[in-house]
C-alpha cells in the first residue's frame, strides 16, 4: 500500500485557523498548552505539520490539500486586487 503524496507538509498558524474554523489566537494557545505539534523556523516563524493537523481533526493523510489551496490561492487573489 502506498501513501498518498502531500502537496503541503507544513502550514502557518492563520492557514491552520482558517481550516479549523477557528481564531489565531486558539491554534497559539494550542502551541503554547503543548496540544499541538509544531516546528519554529527562525525566531517567529511558527509551522505546523500538516500530518498532525490531519491527525487533531480526524482526517486523512492528504485530506488538508484542497483547503490549504483554496486558502493561499484566495489570499494570492486578495493580494493582487489590492493595488
Amino acid at each position: 500500500m502506498t501513501s498518498p503524496v502531500r502537496k503541503h507538509v507544513v502550514m502557518n498558524v492563520v492557514e491552520l485557523a482558517h481550516v479549523q474554523h477557528t481564531g489565531v489566537d486558539v491554534v497559539y494557545h494550542d502551541i503554547r498548552e503543548g496540544k499541538l505539534e509544531h516546528i519554529i523556523v527562525g525566531k517567529k516563524n511558527i509551522k505546523i505539520t500538516a500530518a498532525a493537523s490531519e491527525r487533531r481533526l480526524g482526517l486523512s493523510p492528504g485530506d488538508l490539500d484542497p483547503l490549504i489551496e483554496e486558502y493561499r490561492a484566495r489570499k494570492l487573489g486578495d493580494s493582487k486586487t489590492a493595488y
